[in-house]
């Protein structure tokens, strides 16, 4: 199974009120350029501009620290992340009295109090490089002035790590003919070695991108409801099978699906296929395609020679048979039940087995018949986590 993403997000850093020209070459020609060939290849970019998206009461609160880190942190799973330009100016440095201290208490924010001396430029580049993984660009723009000294040393210290970092790549422009030119490049080889021309995606490959990318869209503001999380704690170490997670739209079901099987994933063996009902396009609401959907991940999974069924009759009825298939637990998540069609949702529980052996079925609707028992109505947020939630 293919681990590595196919969304790329890219952090752009330079100094706030200069770099307007290398901007509108990176958005309008470059990423353009770069776009168009991701498509072909299945991949979704996404540049990160907080330049255009802080706001000026942001800025007077002194969030701005805080926001910067906070999406070069969610950027960091992508294998090429940051992207940064330094012209003539060295940067803010004032940033430091203007923020709330409380967020250095803590921990993964606790670093910046030993940089409080440099700008925010410089701040989000250290950032960058902390993490030991994937690539980061920094383009440099030639001066014929005399330099601040802070901005000659941290140009000097980027030139000197680039040599021994195989990971940071470090190149000088004249202008923005070259500037375009050097980035593209660059970005166009790393792209190649990450997604090659030449590795096309498997059917269930391409269906998994899309479930993925739902997936990561519900787990950028996440406030835990804990009593929901221990219903699904209480439901994988019971010995049932059959799972319903129901409540009004806008109760926070997916979410609660996203994150916790984010986290679930990472310390547990047990194999999960998350299905997002609507949220993945128009054939994730086929009960059919969903159905065949399961039947190629545990095909790929399990490594099975069996061949999946494409006819609706062959899928329905081999459904639960394939289920039989599996090796070792296998949680199997039906987010958004209620949005199949009428006729023909109820239809699945017909042809399952009674005892579903290794495999957890859950299913999120905001209806509840669906299940006979086993179903649990989703706790909504109280109103001071509403508030967290709107605020973050």
């Amino acid at each position: 199974m293919s681990q590595t993403t196919r969304h790329l997000k890219i952090f752009i850093s330079s100094t706030f009120r200069d770099m307007q020209e290398e901007r509108e070459v990176l958005l309008k020609e470059t990423f353009l350029e770069l776009k168009q060939i991701a498509r072909k290849r299945d991949v979704e970019i996404t540049e990160i501009d907080l330049r255009t998206g802080i706001t000026k009461e942001q800025e007077e609160s002194g969030k701005i620290v805080q926001i910067c880190l906070d999406e070069i942190e969610r950027c960091s799973d992508s294998p090429i992340f940051f992207l940064g330009m330094i012209g003539e100016r060295y940067g803010w440095n004032g940033w430091y009295e203007k923020m709330d201290k409380s967020i250095l208490e803590k921990e993964k924010y606790s670093w910046v109090e030993k940089h409080k001396d440099v700008s925010v430029t410089e701040l989000e580049i250290i950032a960058a490089l902390k993490s030991s993984h994937n690539k980061a660009f920094i383009y440099l723009k030639e001066s014929k002035e005399d330099e601040d000294i802070k901005l000659y040393w941290m140009k000097d210290s980027l030139e000197r790590r680039a040599r021994r970092d195989k990971d940071l790549k470090v190149d000088f422009y004249k202008d923005t003919k070259e500037f375009k030119e050097k980035t593209l490049n660059s970005l166009k080889e790393a792209f190649d070695k990450v997604y090659p021309e030449t590795k096309k995606l498997s059917e269930v490959e391409k269906l998994r991108t899309i479930h993925q990318a739902f997936s990561k869209s519900r787990q950028k503001v996440y406030i835990p409801h804990w009593k929901n999380e221990i219903i699904l704690d209480k439901f994988i170490a019971s010995d049932k099978d059959r799972l319903l997670i129901y409540g009004k739209s806008g109760y926070g079901k997916s979410a609660l699906i996203a994150n916790y099987f984010d986290k679930y994933k990472k310390h547990h063996n047990s194999f999960v296929i998350e299905h997002y009902i609507g949220g993945a396009g128009e054939l994730s609401s086929d009960i059919y395609q969903i159905l065949r959907r399961i039947m190629l991940e545990i095909k790929d999974e399990f490594t099975l020679d069996d061949n999946v069924p494409r006819e609706n009759e062959q899928i329905m009825n081999g459904f639960s048979e394939w289920l039989q298939k599996v090796k070792r637990r296998t949680i199997i998540i039906l987010d958004g039940y209620n949005q199949i069609d009428n006729e023909i949702k109820k239809k699945l529980f017909y042809y399952l087995s009674k005892n579903l052996g290794q495999v957890k079925l859950i299913l999120t609707s905001i209806e509840d018949d669906y299940l006979d028992e086993n179903k649990y109505k989703i706790e909504p947020l109280k109103k001071d986590e509403q508030r967290r939630l709107i605020i973050d």
